[in-house]
């Protein structure tokens, strides 16, 4: 196990005002295949949202996920 946190080196960026992930879901799913390969590992995924909000879209967007 490596102490401390660990840079995977790929950001997943959505296009702005959107919960598609378009061209950057074959990293998604090559890191689902690394983790699934490694049921003992943990993770934190962090992420930031967009600095202009509208609060209504964003309470339907925390439903749907």
């Amino acid at each position: 196990m490596i102490p401390g946190p660990a840079n995977v080196g790929k950001i997943v960026y959505f296009d702005f005002d959107s919960l598609r992930l378009n061209q950057n879901m074959p990293v998604i799913d090559g890191y689902v295949r690394y983790l699934n390969a490694r049921k003992n590992l943990k993770i934190t995924v962090e992420g930031h949202t967009d600095s202009s909000v509208d609060v209504s879209t964003t309470w339907h967007w925390d439903k749907t996920c």
